[in-house]
């Protein structure tokens, strides 16, 4: 080795501890010495250029990077450096060209198109922004940055439901990092913990453009589908429904609240109560109120007015697994005993399914059952969804139910090596999706987990949706929700016969065995008229959970508390 060699990699050691210590200076001083030993390292002008950016230096730093582009034209990351350089010094065009030559050289290259994405969404190219997103973030879903940029689209559009799934997916692959810890704690304060490819987001971020959207957390809506008013002898109902901010309290709570509106009722939806609710509204429905000492503490001042209280659950905490990744948040000791004080406060309790009844009757005056619903107004729910090759598979989850699907993971395994006509769509799980590594790529799709309304659109990439359970986990569940949407949706269904579930049995099949689990898959895949008969069923029993059927529900529900 040469005494110029020797050199160079005592400065480029010394230039590496420099940087590490966060010594930028002192980093630019060996480097500079370093491109005098070597004018055409890449590298070497590469680190120069990093320096530089580092101490706000930008012509020069935009200087060292094109130098390393001449030298090394076949290299992603220099282009990369390079258009990110050119944004910094706002030449959006040479930046565009810079990583569009860095992905033409490696298209999955991640940096580049988080990059590029940036950069059209800087210059209002809200399609191909947020198209280059989405695709990146279904190829590559453990792409931390990339979750986390389409979060701030969604937050931008005030959609924090969305924002927040894609921040808590993001949080979960890096939980340190402090910028995704006050993303999640912006759009949800409240919430210690827990997902899109959304159709209509860049039109959303578009028309955002033009004129801030306002918030769809307080007032319902208009009314979406036909107006039912209520009997002639019914006065209108004040209601308002309270959630914590969790996913399951939209998808619980906005069926209700905007069917009721639809039938000229007065109707708030919020995550936020406030003191002047207490006149103008006269019964209050609290989701998970245990959650939230906020809200418990309104149920208080509720009761003391003489106004009426409902409690609405869909699981029974009571009966959570000790082993529940969010037991102690869920159903911790301190949360079970205010879960207790509020079922014994409430008026009315209602519950999702009668298996939950059952449950919580003990504890309260009064439950009622009242299962999930879904609105034809969302045209997702029945619009024909994109011929697949194959037959798709779904599975939707978080990464806390990841042991769910792993009850059958073999067994899926097992069944896409033997039929290839079988493909796996995984939805909401990174780390669900990661188990199937083996999987060919043209054979499995990963969706990012998506909010309310855009979740019929998620199911139409599937073809069957399977629900299993982990049978410790069958006495916490308390709601059909996945099988109703199922038969909205029209996919049949594969699931485990935990008691909320088996009293929806058309649409699908209920597997107790490991045998029953691969018979059933495999007709699944094998027997196009079973999939159809099991459509059609599931279709016609959804009707009973029209967001009309609902809201006539809880307005039966509701005038009889005020007698």
């Amino acid at each position: 080795m040469t005494t110029a060699s020797l050199d160079l990699n005592n400065l480029l050691e010394r230039a590496d501890a420099c940087a590490g210590s966060g010594d930028w200076s002192g980093a630019q001083r060996q480097l500079s010495q370093a491109r005098v030993l070597a004018p055409h390292d890449a590298g070497v002008a590469t680190g120069h250029g990093i320096s530089l950016l580092r101490l706000g230096r930008l012509p020069d730093a935009l200087a060292e990077f094109q130098h390393a582009a001449r030298l090394a034209p076949d290299n992603a990351e220099v282009h990369n450096n390079l258009g990110f350089a050119c944004a910094l010094n706002g030449q959006a065009e040479p930046a565009e060209s810079a990583f569009r030559s860095a992905l033409d050289i490696d298209p999955e290259h991640g940096a580049a198109l988080r990059n590029l994405a940036q950069l059209y969404l800087d210059q209002d190219r809200l399609q191909e922004g947020v198209g280059l997103l989405v695709s990146r973030v279904r190829s590559a879903p453990d792409d931390a940055e990339a979750l986390y940029l389409l979060g701030t689209c969604y937050e931008e559009v005030d959609d924090a439901e969305s924002a927040r799934t894609l921040y808590r997916q993001a949080l979960a692959l890096r939980p340190e990092d402090p910028e995704f810890q006050t993303a999640l704690a912006r759009v949800a304060p409240t919430q210690p913990e827990a997902v899109l490819a959304r159709p209509g987001l860049s039109e959303k971020l578009a028309r955002l453009k033009v004129a801030k959207k306002a918030s769809p957390s307080t007032e319902s809506a208009a009314p979406s589908q036909p107006t039912a008013r209520p009997a002639a002898s019914q006065k209108p109902a004040a209601v308002a429904f309270y959630g914590v901010g969790e996913q399951s309290d939209a998808v619980r709570l906005t069926v209700p609240a905007n069917a009721l509106a639809d039938r000229r009722h007065r109707v708030k939806l919020s995550r936020t109560p406030s003191t002047p609710d207490l006149q103008d509204f006269d019964v209050f429905v609290f989701s998970r109120p245990h959650l939230s000492g906020e809200h418990l503490q309104f149920l208080k001042e509720a009761r003391g007015a003489g106004k009426t209280v409902v409690v609405d659950l869909d699981t029974d905490y009571f009966a959570l697994a000790s082993d529940h990744a969010r037991r102690s948040y869920l159903a911790g000791s301190e949360a079970l005993g205010l879960l207790e004080l509020a079922l014994s406060q409430a008026d009315l309790v209602t519950a999702a399914t009668e298996h939950l009844a059952d449950a919580l009757r003990p504890r309260c005056r009064r439950v009622e059952v009242v299962g999930g619903g879904w609105s034809p107004s969302n045209t997702w729910w029945t619009k024909p969804g994109q011929a697949h090759p194959g037959v798709v598979l779904g599975w939707v989850g978080d990464p806390s139910q990841d042991r769910d699907l792993a009850e059958i993971t073999p067994l899926l395994q097992a069944l896409l090596h033997e039929r290839p006509e079988a493909q796996l769509a995984i939805a909401g799980s990174p780390s669900a999706y990661q188990v199937f590594d083996a999987v060919p790529e043209t054979r499995k799709l990963f969706l990012p987990m998506v909010g309310p309304d855009d979740f019929p659109y998620l199911l139409a990439h599937f073809d069957a949706l399977l629900v299993p359970v982990r049978e410790r986990d069958h006495a916490a569940l308390g709601n059909d929700q996945r099988l109703m949407e199922a038969g909205a949706r029209g996919l049949p269904w594969l699931a485990s016969p935990a008691p909320a579930l088996t009293g929806w049995s058309a649409g699908g099949q209920f597997c107790a065995t490991t045998a029953d689990w691969v018979e059933a898959l495999k007709r699944m895949v094998d027997d196009f008229a079973w999939r159809q008969e099991l459509r059609h069923a599931g279709r016609t029993a959804a009707a009973s959970r029209r967001a009309d059927q609902i809201g006539a529900r809880w307005e039966a529900l509701i005038s009889g508390l005020s007698r």
